[in-house]
């Protein structure tokens, strides 16, 4: 699959060259002209275990790429992931400045890139964001509606510093937040997936539990190791 992955930070970065390993064709994205030279010269811009051999095995076989571009990478690839930081603003609160920014920039990207494209959220950002944020953002700046000319889908990571690429390899849980009936959320629960837990996983076996969200925001259906389901309200 090609990705573009905005936001060359830690999170960025270390899901850029996992990604890449895997066989993903990869556009990292930043506003950063410092941490792309970096990138596309085959060495990592956060310091990690394991990361900077990743990103050199991605560049080296041509699945990892860096630019500041968006257009570029909007066309080039099928899905983007948003992994720019949402540090606590001076009030207490999440800023999304950058996320707005970025959403903005994908957005307005969209409007001349035929077809549908998928964007994932991988921030962390509010419970309702998709709601009330991203989504009319990107409905305003692409001039396209939800589920028409775009997809969005929300995969929180969960990487500790010290170990983020075994954390991305094999997390304690996936969460994908999705629409209900949404045709093409296969495609992201088989992107988004950690080892093993799905018969067509891009990943290896590893036996974790996954948690696929059925709307966006008020209910998660649970993929259980046993392949058991069931579903449960979720608070907020």
């Amino acid at each position: 699959m090609r990705i573009s992955i905005f936001g060359a930070g830690y999170v960025g970065t270390v899901s850029s060259a996992c990604l890449a390993a895997l066989g993903h064709e990869v556009v990292a994205v930043d506003v950063s002209s410092d941490k792309i030279d970096l990138i596309n010269q085959g060495r990592s811009p956060v310091v990690e275990d394991e990361i900077d051999s990743l990103v050199a095995q991605g560049v080296g076989r041509g699945k990892l790429t860096a630019t500041m571009d968006v257009a570029t990478a909007i066309t080039r690839t099928e899905v983007s992931f948003i992994s720019v930081g949402t540090p606590s603003a001076p009030d207490g609160r999440v800023s999304m400045k950058a996320v707005e920014e970025v959403v903005a920039t994908i957005g307005r990207a969209l409007r001349d890139k035929p077809g549908t494209h998928a964007i994932v959220m991988r921030s962390t950002v509010p419970p309702g964001t998709a709601e009330t944020c991203t989504i009319p953002i990107l409905e305003r700046e692409s001039g396209r509606k939800f589920g028409e000319g775009f997809t969005y889908y929300s995969n929180p990571e969960f990487l500790r510093e010290g170990s983020s690429v075994k954390d991305f390899y094999a997390p304690p849980f996936t969460l994908i937040g999705a629409p209900i009936d949404d045709d093409a959320a296969s495609d992201a629960r088989h992107l988004c997936t950690p080892p093993g837990t799905c018969s067509r996983s891009a990943f290896p076996c590893r036996g974790k539990r996954q948690v696929f969200g059925e709307c966006l925001s008020c209910r998660e259906t649970c993929l259980c190791q046993r392949g058991r389901r069931h579903s449960r309200r979720a608070r907020g």
